[in-house]
Protein backbone atom coordinates (compact mmCIF):
# COMPACT_ATOMS: atom_id res chain seq x y z
CA UNK A 1 0.00 0.00 0.00
CA UNK A 2 2.79 2.34 0.85
CA UNK A 3 4.45 1.46 -2.43
CA UNK A 4 1.23 2.33 -4.37
CA UNK A 5 1.00 5.78 -2.72
CA UNK A 6 4.67 6.44 -3.64
CA UNK A 7 4.04 5.61 -7.30
CA UNK A 8 1.02 7.95 -7.48
CA UNK A 9 3.00 10.85 -5.96
CA UNK A 10 5.92 10.19 -8.30
CA UNK A 11 3.73 10.23 -11.43
CA UNK A 12 2.04 13.49 -10.36
CA UNK A 13 5.43 15.15 -9.74
CA UNK A 14 6.69 14.02 -13.14
CA UNK A 15 3.66 15.51 -14.84
CA UNK A 16 4.29 18.90 -13.16
CA UNK A 17 8.00 18.79 -14.03
CA UNK A 18 7.12 18.34 -17.71
CA UNK A 19 5.54 21.83 -17.68
CA UNK A 20 8.83 23.50 -16.70
CA UNK A 21 10.80 25.03 -19.63
CA UNK A 22 14.23 23.48 -19.84
CA UNK A 23 17.19 25.75 -19.04
CA UNK A 24 18.41 27.69 -22.11
CA UNK A 25 15.22 27.31 -24.10
CA UNK A 26 13.41 30.59 -24.99
CA UNK A 27 9.94 31.18 -23.73
CA UNK A 28 7.46 31.29 -26.64
CA UNK A 29 6.48 34.90 -27.39
CA UNK A 30 2.86 35.77 -26.72
CA UNK A 31 0.63 36.22 -29.72
CA UNK A 32 0.67 39.97 -30.53
CA UNK A 33 -2.57 41.92 -30.54
CA UNK A 34 -3.61 43.40 -33.87
CA UNK A 35 -2.20 46.95 -34.30
CA UNK A 36 -4.62 49.83 -34.70
CA UNK A 37 -3.90 51.79 -37.87
CA UNK A 38 -2.64 55.31 -37.19
CA UNK A 39 -4.97 58.14 -38.12
CA UNK A 40 -4.15 59.48 -41.56
CA UNK A 41 -3.01 63.12 -41.53
CA UNK A 42 -5.19 65.38 -43.62
CA UNK A 43 -3.19 67.67 -45.92
CA UNK A 44 -4.95 70.90 -47.00
CA UNK A 45 -5.71 71.42 -50.66
CA UNK A 46 -2.66 72.74 -52.46
CA UNK A 47 -0.24 71.81 -49.67
CA UNK A 48 2.47 69.26 -50.22
CA UNK A 49 2.96 66.68 -47.43
CA UNK A 50 5.50 67.98 -44.94
CA UNK A 51 5.22 71.60 -46.04
CA UNK A 52 4.75 74.19 -43.34
CA UNK A 53 2.70 77.38 -43.35
CA UNK A 54 5.68 79.54 -44.32
CA UNK A 55 6.15 77.50 -47.49
CA UNK A 56 2.48 77.18 -48.35
CA UNK A 57 1.47 80.75 -47.57
CA UNK A 58 4.75 82.40 -48.43
CA UNK A 59 4.37 84.73 -51.40
CA UNK A 60 6.37 87.94 -51.52
CA UNK A 61 3.29 89.83 -52.67
CA UNK A 62 1.51 89.20 -49.35
CA UNK A 63 4.67 89.05 -47.23
CA UNK A 64 4.54 89.86 -43.53
CA UNK A 65 7.01 89.07 -40.72
CA UNK A 66 6.61 85.88 -38.70
CA UNK A 67 5.49 85.97 -35.07
CA UNK A 68 8.12 87.65 -32.90
CA UNK A 69 10.30 88.73 -35.83
CA UNK A 70 11.44 92.29 -36.60
CA UNK A 71 12.04 93.46 -40.15
CA UNK A 72 13.70 96.60 -41.46
CA UNK A 73 13.33 97.28 -45.17
CA UNK A 74 15.23 100.17 -46.73
CA UNK A 75 15.76 101.09 -50.35
CA UNK A 76 15.85 103.60 -53.15
CA UNK A 77 13.67 104.15 -56.18
CA UNK A 78 14.22 106.05 -59.43
CA UNK A 79 11.39 107.48 -61.55
CA UNK A 80 11.57 108.15 -65.30
CA UNK A 81 8.32 109.36 -66.86
CA UNK A 82 7.00 111.26 -69.87
CA UNK A 83 3.47 112.34 -70.69
CA UNK A 84 1.38 114.59 -72.91
CA UNK A 85 -1.86 115.75 -71.28
CA UNK A 86 -4.90 115.80 -73.54
CA UNK A 87 -5.88 119.27 -74.79
CA UNK A 88 -2.95 120.77 -72.90
CA UNK A 89 -1.04 123.88 -73.91
CA UNK A 90 2.16 122.29 -72.64
CA UNK A 91 4.62 120.21 -74.55
CA UNK A 92 5.69 116.81 -73.41
CA UNK A 93 6.17 116.66 -69.64
CA UNK A 94 9.02 114.63 -68.15
CA UNK A 95 9.94 113.70 -64.59
CA UNK A 96 13.21 112.20 -63.38
CA UNK A 97 14.75 111.72 -59.95
CA UNK A 98 14.62 109.75 -56.72
CA UNK A 99 11.18 108.53 -55.74
CA UNK A 100 11.25 107.18 -53.10
CA UNK A 101 14.07 106.82 -50.64
CA UNK A 102 12.24 104.62 -48.15
CA UNK A 103 12.46 103.06 -44.70
CA UNK A 104 10.02 100.55 -43.23
CA UNK A 105 9.83 98.72 -39.91
CA UNK A 106 7.49 95.77 -39.33
CA UNK A 107 6.93 93.39 -36.42
CA UNK A 108 5.01 90.12 -36.19
CA UNK A 109 2.70 90.66 -33.22
CA UNK A 110 0.95 87.31 -33.67
CA UNK A 111 1.13 84.13 -35.68
CA UNK A 112 -1.03 85.70 -38.36
CA UNK A 113 -0.78 89.48 -37.80
CA UNK A 114 1.86 92.19 -38.16
CA UNK A 115 2.14 95.95 -37.67
CA UNK A 116 4.62 98.60 -38.76
CA UNK A 117 5.31 102.06 -40.12
CA UNK A 118 6.74 103.46 -43.35
CA UNK A 119 8.66 106.66 -44.15
CA UNK A 120 9.58 107.87 -47.62
CA UNK A 121 11.47 110.80 -49.15
CA UNK A 122 11.46 112.04 -52.75
CA UNK A 123 13.52 114.44 -54.82
CA UNK A 124 12.71 114.72 -58.52
CA UNK A 125 12.42 117.30 -61.28
CA UNK A 126 9.45 117.93 -63.58
CA UNK A 127 10.00 119.69 -66.91
CA UNK A 128 7.20 120.93 -69.21
CA UNK A 129 6.94 123.65 -71.82
CA UNK A 130 10.47 124.88 -71.19
CA UNK A 131 9.95 125.25 -67.44
CA UNK A 132 11.50 123.04 -64.79
CA UNK A 133 10.21 122.58 -61.26
CA UNK A 134 11.55 120.55 -58.36
CA UNK A 135 9.59 118.49 -55.85
CA UNK A 136 11.25 117.16 -52.73
CA UNK A 137 10.64 116.31 -49.10
CA UNK A 138 9.01 113.68 -46.93
CA UNK A 139 5.78 111.96 -47.86
CA UNK A 140 3.09 111.58 -45.24
CA UNK A 141 4.13 108.83 -42.76
CA UNK A 142 2.11 105.61 -42.91
CA UNK A 143 1.10 103.18 -40.15
CA UNK A 144 -0.03 99.76 -41.33
CA UNK A 145 -1.20 96.38 -40.14
CA UNK A 146 -1.76 93.11 -41.99
CA UNK A 147 -3.27 89.75 -41.20
CA UNK A 148 -4.12 86.44 -42.77
CA UNK A 149 -6.84 83.80 -42.41
CA UNK A 150 -5.73 80.39 -43.72
CA UNK A 151 -8.54 78.45 -45.35
CA UNK A 152 -8.66 75.05 -47.03
CA UNK A 153 -6.38 75.46 -50.01
CA UNK A 154 -5.90 79.25 -49.92
CA UNK A 155 -5.43 82.22 -47.61
CA UNK A 156 -7.38 85.44 -47.13
CA UNK A 157 -5.21 88.50 -46.53
CA UNK A 158 -6.46 91.72 -45.03
CA UNK A 159 -5.03 94.94 -43.65
CA UNK A 160 -5.02 98.71 -43.81
CA UNK A 161 -2.72 101.68 -44.32
CA UNK A 162 -3.30 104.76 -42.16
CA UNK A 163 -1.82 107.90 -43.73
CA UNK A 164 -0.98 110.53 -41.13
CA UNK A 165 -0.89 114.31 -41.62
CA UNK A 166 2.72 115.46 -41.46
CA UNK A 167 2.69 118.86 -43.10
CA UNK A 168 0.51 120.52 -45.68
CA UNK A 169 1.54 120.86 -49.28
CA UNK A 170 3.49 123.95 -50.28
CA UNK A 171 4.20 125.50 -53.69
CA UNK A 172 6.81 128.24 -53.95
CA UNK A 173 6.62 131.22 -56.32
CA UNK A 174 9.16 129.55 -58.64
CA UNK A 175 7.02 126.39 -58.91
CA UNK A 176 9.07 124.20 -56.58
CA UNK A 177 7.05 122.17 -54.07
CA UNK A 178 7.14 119.56 -51.36
CA UNK A 179 5.46 116.14 -51.67
CA UNK A 180 3.38 116.11 -48.45
CA UNK A 181 -0.38 116.68 -48.54
CA UNK A 182 -1.43 117.22 -44.93
CA UNK A 183 -4.17 114.60 -45.18
CA UNK A 184 -5.44 111.93 -42.81
CA UNK A 185 -6.52 108.97 -44.95
CA UNK A 186 -7.12 105.25 -44.64
CA UNK A 187 -6.80 102.45 -47.17
CA UNK A 188 -8.30 99.05 -46.23
CA UNK A 189 -7.21 96.02 -48.27
CA UNK A 190 -8.42 92.45 -48.81
CA UNK A 191 -7.06 89.74 -51.06
CA UNK A 192 -6.49 86.03 -51.56
CA UNK A 193 -3.31 84.01 -51.95
CA UNK A 194 -3.84 80.71 -53.75
CA UNK A 195 -1.02 78.14 -53.84
CA UNK A 196 -0.29 76.35 -57.12
CA UNK A 197 2.27 73.84 -58.35
CA UNK A 198 4.51 76.69 -59.61
CA UNK A 199 3.97 79.10 -56.72
CA UNK A 200 1.10 81.46 -55.91
CA UNK A 201 -1.51 83.67 -57.58
CA UNK A 202 -4.50 85.75 -56.56
CA UNK A 203 -6.26 89.14 -56.43
CA UNK A 204 -6.10 92.11 -54.09
CA UNK A 205 -8.49 95.04 -53.62
CA UNK A 206 -7.48 98.33 -52.00
CA UNK A 207 -9.68 101.38 -51.46
CA UNK A 208 -8.01 104.66 -50.52
CA UNK A 209 -10.41 106.96 -48.65
CA UNK A 210 -8.77 110.36 -48.78
CA UNK A 211 -9.23 113.07 -46.19
CA UNK A 212 -9.05 116.79 -46.83
CA UNK A 213 -5.71 118.03 -48.16
CA UNK A 214 -4.32 121.54 -47.93
CA UNK A 215 -1.74 123.27 -50.12
CA UNK A 216 -0.17 126.62 -49.38
CA UNK A 217 0.52 128.81 -52.39
CA UNK A 218 2.31 132.17 -52.27
CA UNK A 219 -0.89 134.20 -52.16
CA UNK A 220 -3.61 131.81 -50.97
CA UNK A 221 -4.22 128.43 -49.33
CA UNK A 222 -6.31 125.87 -51.19
CA UNK A 223 -8.07 122.79 -49.84
CA UNK A 224 -8.73 119.60 -51.79
CA UNK A 225 -11.28 116.88 -51.08
CA UNK A 226 -12.57 113.62 -52.57
CA UNK A 227 -10.31 111.87 -55.10
CA UNK A 228 -10.72 108.41 -53.54
CA UNK A 229 -9.05 105.55 -55.39
CA UNK A 230 -10.01 101.91 -55.95
CA UNK A 231 -7.20 99.54 -56.97
CA UNK A 232 -7.45 95.98 -58.26
CA UNK A 233 -4.22 93.98 -58.45
CA UNK A 234 -3.76 90.52 -59.96
CA UNK A 235 -0.48 88.75 -59.22
CA UNK A 236 1.27 85.55 -60.23
CA UNK A 237 4.41 84.34 -58.49
CA UNK A 238 6.93 81.52 -58.97
CA UNK A 239 8.83 79.73 -56.20
CA UNK A 240 12.59 79.28 -56.55
CA UNK A 241 13.54 77.56 -53.29
CA UNK A 242 13.15 80.39 -50.75
CA UNK A 243 13.30 83.10 -53.42
CA UNK A 244 10.36 84.39 -55.46
CA UNK A 245 9.83 85.95 -58.89
CA UNK A 246 6.48 87.52 -59.73
CA UNK A 247 4.45 89.77 -62.00
CA UNK A 248 1.43 91.87 -61.14
CA UNK A 249 -1.03 94.03 -63.08
CA UNK A 250 -2.60 97.06 -61.39
CA UNK A 251 -5.85 98.73 -62.47
CA UNK A 252 -6.80 101.96 -60.67
CA UNK A 253 -9.93 104.07 -60.72
CA UNK A 254 -9.59 107.59 -59.26
CA UNK A 255 -12.66 109.65 -58.40
CA UNK A 256 -13.08 113.33 -59.17
CA UNK A 257 -11.44 115.71 -56.71
CA UNK A 258 -12.47 119.24 -55.87
CA UNK A 259 -10.47 122.32 -54.87
CA UNK A 260 -11.76 125.02 -52.56
CA UNK A 261 -10.16 128.42 -52.35
CA UNK A 262 -11.65 131.48 -50.63
CA UNK A 263 -15.08 132.02 -52.12
CA UNK A 264 -14.96 129.31 -54.81
CA UNK A 265 -15.17 125.53 -55.26
CA UNK A 266 -14.42 123.83 -58.54
CA UNK A 267 -13.21 120.55 -59.97
CA UNK A 268 -9.50 120.09 -59.45
CA UNK A 269 -9.13 116.82 -61.31
CA UNK A 270 -11.71 114.85 -63.27
CA UNK A 271 -12.11 111.15 -62.57
CA UNK A 272 -9.70 108.94 -64.48
CA UNK A 273 -8.17 105.49 -64.52
CA UNK A 274 -4.67 104.21 -65.07
CA UNK A 275 -2.96 100.86 -65.61
CA UNK A 276 0.49 99.61 -64.69
CA UNK A 277 2.44 96.35 -64.49
CA UNK A 278 5.31 95.20 -62.27
CA UNK A 279 8.02 92.57 -62.34
CA UNK A 280 9.46 91.91 -58.91
CA UNK A 281 11.53 89.37 -56.97
CA UNK A 282 12.68 88.29 -53.56
CA UNK A 283 16.28 87.07 -53.55
CA UNK A 284 16.84 85.25 -50.25
CA UNK A 285 20.60 85.26 -49.81
CA UNK A 286 20.34 84.18 -46.14
CA UNK A 287 17.65 83.64 -43.48
CA UNK A 288 18.24 87.20 -42.21
CA UNK A 289 18.83 89.18 -45.41
CA UNK A 290 16.82 89.52 -48.63
CA UNK A 291 17.15 91.66 -51.77
CA UNK A 292 13.94 93.01 -53.33
CA UNK A 293 14.18 94.42 -56.89
CA UNK A 294 11.01 95.85 -58.49
CA UNK A 295 10.36 97.34 -61.94
CA UNK A 296 7.06 99.13 -62.52
CA UNK A 297 5.73 100.58 -65.78
CA UNK A 298 2.53 102.63 -66.08
CA UNK A 299 1.45 102.68 -69.72
CA UNK A 300 -2.07 104.12 -69.71
CA UNK A 301 -3.76 106.99 -67.92
CA UNK A 302 -7.06 108.69 -68.63
CA UNK A 303 -6.87 112.29 -69.80
CA UNK A 304 -3.49 111.85 -71.49
CA UNK A 305 -2.72 111.37 -75.16
CA UNK A 306 0.61 109.86 -74.13
CA UNK A 307 1.61 108.45 -70.79
CA UNK A 308 4.65 106.40 -69.81
CA UNK A 309 6.17 106.14 -66.35
CA UNK A 310 8.85 103.68 -65.27
CA UNK A 311 9.92 103.18 -61.66
CA UNK A 312 13.02 101.20 -60.72
CA UNK A 313 13.24 100.22 -57.06
CA UNK A 314 15.74 98.23 -55.03
CA UNK A 315 15.03 97.36 -51.39
CA UNK A 316 17.01 95.46 -48.78
CA UNK A 317 15.25 93.55 -45.99
CA UNK A 318 16.92 92.74 -42.68
CA UNK A 319 15.26 90.14 -40.43
CA UNK A 320 16.07 89.78 -36.75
Amino acid sequence: MALLRFLVVFLMAGSAWAQVVPLGKATPAPTPEPKVAAEEKVVPLGQEPGADDNEVFGSEFFHQPAFGENEITAGIGVIISSSVQRNSRFYESTATGIDPLSFQFAYGVGEKTAVGFRLAYASYQVSAGGDSDKAKGLYNPVLFFSGMLPKSGFKINYGADVILPFQKGKVESNGDSNVASGEFSIAPTVGAEIPASWGFFGPKLRYLIRGERETEFTTVDAKYKDGNRLSLVLFNEWKLDHSRVGVRVNQNWVEESKITSPGTERTSSASYEWTSANVYARIASSPTFEILPDISHAFRRGGYDKYSSTDLKLDFRFIF
